[in-house]
């Protein structure tokens, strides 16, 4: 089946950059609020909002439409799913673990140097909540992940940014059906490794099912604010323990 194709009542395909503002309201509306951590602010009444016009992962999108996907209602002509890609490599990871060593070094200076320059550490202002639990989730499987390189012998890789359907379009197969596209997709551009942050049961059951295998995991009842004040952010969890699970898919 082509990944250019319709599926039951809709069209999927790869979006176009002028597509990117409606992919950037549709996730607004269909992804931050119903993934685990949106939910959880919802409840304590700390997310009322998500504030997309500065989205950090445009350019980086822009680059790699390529291996997205969107399915289009056809009556409506509306977004109903997206699975939005791009590709990582072992440089920019590089790049990136550079940028941390250095952040975590600085973080109990008054003063530091770069290139030469001394600076003058000034109080940083937490970043927002939804971010900081982001950040306590993921940053325990930081050594896995930047690892992948090396154990999975590869230069590039390609990162699962986002997986979303809107209310009135789930539980027909919409998300898995993307995610079958998308390997597929990946599949035809000769990419060797896919992986992604699931962070809730679904979406680790639909990352299952099309091949991809757990690397890591990070519990929700575990993540500390250290930005703040060291407090749990979930420290109510009860019951079968949450938790974000990092997967990789060999191609």
């Amino acid at each position: 089946m082509s990944y250019e194709s319709s599926y039951k009542n809709y069209y999927i395909r790869p979006p176009g950059v002028d597509e990117l503002d409606k992919i950037k309201d549709f996730l607004a509306h269909h992804f931050y609020f119903d993934e685990p951590i949106g939910q959880h602010l919802c409840k304590i009444g700390k997310l009322k909002s998500v504030q997309t016009t500065d989205w950090s992962t445009t350019e980086k999108l822009k680059k790699n439409l390529d291996i997205c996907l969107i399915a289009i209602e056809f009556n409506s002509r509306e977004i109903a799913g997206a699975l939005l890609n791009y590709r990582w490599t072992k440089k920019e990871a590089d790049e990136e673990m550079a940028e941390i060593r250095k952040e975590e070094e600085r973080k109990n200076m008054s003063e530091y140097v770069d290139n030469g320059i001394r600076y003058k550490r000034l109080a940083s202002k937490p970043a927002l909540i939804y971010y900081r639990i982001q950040n306590a989730l993921f940053k325990p499987m930081d050594e896995t992940k930047f690892a992948m390189f090396g154990t999975q012998s590869v230069e590039e890789v390609v990162w699962n940014y986002a997986l979303a359907t809107s209310s009135q379009h789930r539980n027909i197969g919409l998300a898995q059906e993307l995610m079958i596209r998308s390997v597929q997709l990946m599949r035809k551009k000769y990419l060797d490794l896919a992986m992604g942050y699931f962070t809730n049961p679904t979406s680790q059951r639909i990352a299952d099912k099309v091949g991809y295998c757990e690397m890591a995991r990070s519990y929700f009842k575990d993540a500390v604010d250290e930005d703040v004040d060291g407090s749990k952010f979930f420290a109510e969890e009860n019951g079968k323990e949450k938790y974000v699970s990092l997967m990789i898919l060999k191609l």
